[in-house]
C-alpha cells in the first residue's frame, strides 16, 4: 500500500525476473530522485527504501529487472494528477547501507550491449535519418518515434561506434534531438517544441526561497556557417567546390557537404545547438506534475535580465519522506534560430 504525504503518493513496481513475480515497494519508499532529461541522455531514477530485511532475500533484483514509477500529486481537492504513469526504467544497480536500507538505480537506456556498449561497423546510403533511426530501434528492441522533418543522407559510414553514440551525432549533425524514453527511442526537432505555448507562468513567489540561479553569456559562439559542395556531379575537377557564406561575421566551417542543402542543415544545426545555451536559469519549485523536460515556460517578475520564455532542459523530481516532493529545473532561454534552409 503506498504512503500518502504531503499530498503526494509515490508508487513502486518491481518486475523481478529472478523470481519472475511483479512486487509492489511503494510502502518501503522514503527517498526518491528522477531525472527528466530533454535530450542526449535517458532518464534516470534513484529510489531509497527502508524498513525491510527482504532487499536482501525476496526482492533482491535479478538481471533484466524492471521498474515502474508514478508519481502522484493531489490538490486540496483532491483530484490526481499522475507525473509518470509507468514509466519503465530498467534497474542498473543495487546498494545498501545497513540491513534495512537499500537503493536501486535505474536507467531509460536498454543496458544491452548490442546500443550502447558494441561498437559497429556499417554504411548508409541514399537513406533518411529516420530509417536509420528505425533500424537502430529494431536492432535493440525498442519502438522509434520520429517527430522530426525528413532529412536525406546520401551516404554515411558508422565507424566502430556504438549504436547510440553513432545516432546521436547523427542527430546533432542536423538539428534533431535525441532521447530514450520509457523504452522508447524518441528523436524530434526541438525548434518545434520551442515554438509551442509555455505550460506555466512561472512567479518570484513561486519558487523555494534562495533557489535561483542565472548564468548569461553575451556573446554568440557563432553568427554564420560556411560550407561548400560540388554543384554540378559529373564536374571533371575533384578539387573544385562552391562556397556558401551564411553571415560570416563569426563563422564555423562545416566542411564539404552532399549538396546546398545539406549544407544548409548542417550549418544552421551547428550554429543553432553552439548558441541554445547562452542563458541558463536554475531553481525548484514545489513539485508539481505539470513540469517536464521539452516543454516551454515563462518567467515573469524576474526583472528585464531573467524574463522571457525558457525550455526545460531537465527537471529533477525529487521525493523526501521528511521534506515532500520538490522540482529542480533547469531551463534556458529561446534564442532566436538561423534558419535550416536557403
Amino acid at each position: 500500500m503506498a504512503i500518502k504525504k504531503n499530498n503526494t503518493i509515490i508508487r513502486i513496481k518491481h518486475k523481478n525476473t529472478r523470481t519472475k513475480r511483479t512486487y509492489s515497494l511503494s510502502k518501503y519508499v522514503s527517498g526518491l530522485t528522477y531525472i527528466d532529461n530533454a535530450t542526449g541522455e535517458g532518464d534516470t531514477l534513484d529510489v531509497t527504501f527502508t524498513g525491510s530485511y527482504s532487499f536482501l532475500d525476496k526482492f533482491y533484483p535479478g538481471k533484466k529487472d524492471l521498474l515502474y514509477c508514478t508519481i502522484e500529486k493531489y490538490s486540496d481537492s483532491s483530484k490526481k494528477k499522475k507525473l509518470v504513469n509507468n514509466q519503465s526504467f530498467h534497474v542498473d544497480s543495487v546498494s545498501f547501507d545497513g540491513l534495512t536500507t537499500c537503493t536501486i538505480k535505474g536507467i531509460s537506456t536498454p543496458p544491452n550491449n548490442c546500443f550502447a556498449k558494441t561498437p559497429r561497423t556499417k554504411t548508409y546510403k541514399k537513406t533518411t535519418l529516420k530509417n536509420i533511426a528505425g533500424i537502430i530501434a529494431k536492432r535493440t528492441g525498442i519502438k522509434l518515434y520520429y517527430n522530426a522533418p525528413k532529412i536525406n543522407i546520401k551516404n554515411i559510414k558508422q565507424n566502430k561506434e556504438t549504436d547510440c553514440s553513432f545516432l546521436s551525432s547523427l542527430c546533432t549533425e542536423y538539428g534533431i534531438a535525441m532521447k530514450i524514453y520509457s523504452n522508447k527511442l524518441v528523436v524530434f526537432a526541438e525548434d518545434k517544441f520551442e515554438k509551442k505555448k509555455s505550460i506555466t507562468t512561472i512567479k518570484p513567489n513561486h519558487l523555494i526561497e534562495g533557489s535561483l540561479s542565472c548564468d548569461i553569456d553575451l556573446i554568440h559562439q557563432y553568427t554564420g556557417f560556411r560550407f561548400k559542395y560540388k554543384p554540378d556531379k559529373n564536374h571533371t575537377s575533384t578539387n573544385w567546390c562552391k562556397w556558401v557564406d551564411i553571415k560570416p561575421l563569426i563563422f564555423v566551417d562545416i566542411g564539404e557537404c552532399d549538396s546546398e542543402s545539406d549544407g544548409y542543415l548542417k550549418g544552421s544545426a551547428k550554429v543553432n545547438e553552439a548558441n541554445k545555451n547562452m542563458q541558463i536559469v536554475r531553481f525548484e519549485v514545489p513539485g508539481s506534475a505539470k513540469y517536464a523536460a521539452a516543454t516551454c515556460i515563462r518567467l515573469n517578475g524576474f526583472y528585464r535580465a531573467i524574463n522571457g520564455k525558457y525550455y526545460i532542459n531537465q527537471v529533477t523530481h525529487n521525493y523526501d519522506a521528511e521534506r515532500g516532493y520538490t522540482c529542480s529545473i533547469e531551463a534556458r532561454l529561446i534564442q532566436p534560430r538561423i534558419r535550416r534552409s536557403k
